[in-house]
């Protein structure tokens, strides 16, 4: 079970990404949305982070690729804890990461 701390239940959602869902609700009803809610990179990855992914996909040793945890790679929650407690001194809920979410968006 994961808990959920007092303080990430206070935190009210990113406005922008209710902007984002109902731009796309619009637009998946045919009408005609001009996005200006989320910045969306032009340029594309570095060559070096693209060159790493193809390289990860199809260069020797191939590797098999498989899904992480729902909650993120455990290591990743525990440098993120870690980070925040050098930074502010606590996490709130005063675990390893093993509680944590880590997650892309």
């Amino acid at each position: 079970k994961h808990n959920v701390s007092k303080r990430s239940q206070s935190v009210e959602s990113f406005k922008v990404m209710d902007i984002l869902q109902r731009a796309n609700e619009l637009q998946s009803q045919g009408h005609t949305v001009l996005h200006c809610e989320v910045g969306q990179p032009e340029s594309g990855a570095p060559q070096t982070v693209t060159a790493a992914a193809v390289e990860a996909l199809v260069g020797p040793p191939r590797q098999v690729l498989g899904y992480t945890d729902a909650f993120g790679l455990l290591e990743l929650r525990k440098k993120i804890v870690n980070h925040y407690l050098k930074k502010y001194g606590n996490t709130d809920n005063g675990n390893d990461g093993d509680g944590d979410i880590s997650g892309s968006g």
